[in-house]
């Protein structure tokens, strides 16, 4: 089994948007630690998760799945 990248591809998406991991907790209501794991993969975020990350990025819920 491959392990997940998504994580890896939503920091890309974050930086890319110039939001810090700070700022991003602050839209979504994720801790910052919580968001730090789902970066570098050690939890598997639920859709509802994804989903808040996706509008606080403003980005379609696709493209976070899309890695």
């Amino acid at each position: 089994v491959k392990p997940s990248k998504t994580g890896a591809h939503l920091k890309a998406i974050r930086e890319g948007k110039k939001v810090t991991l700070h700022e991003l907790a602050r839209r979504t209501g994720i801790a910052p630690p919580n968001l730090s794991r789902l970066e570098h993969d050690k939890v598997v975020p639920s859709i509802e998760t994804l989903r808040r990350i996706a509008n606080a990025l403003d980005v379609p819920l696709a493209e976070l799945l899309h890695s």
